[in-house]
């Protein structure tokens, strides 16, 4: 059944999956939904982070980079995890 998730999963190598079906219960509807809303939402947020970051607009950057964090968290993508806390 994981071979559902496993067309997006690829493009994140840092990926736990473990971690993923024990956030989601094994729901592999709400792993992909997960999943492609993470892909989505970062590829919205990382530029506008650094838009902000340009412009010296503090508050959306952290917002930005608060989003990313917290997506970071429920898949356990650690390195990003890292990363993010450290920008907040």
């Amino acid at each position: 059944q994981l071979h559902q998730v496993a067309h997006i999963a690829p493009q994140y190598r840092h990926l736990d999956i473990e971690a993923l079906k024990n956030n989601t219960a094994n729901d592999l509807q709400l792993m992909q939904e997960i999943l492609m809303t993470f892909q989505h939402e970062t590829h919205k947020d990382l530029p506008a982070a650094f838009q902000a970051l340009e412009a010296g607009d503090n508050r959306t950057f952290h917002q930005c980079i608060h989003r990313i964090h917290g997506a970071a968290n429920i898949l356990n993508l650690q390195k990003l995890i890292n990363i993010s806390h450290q920008l907040e």
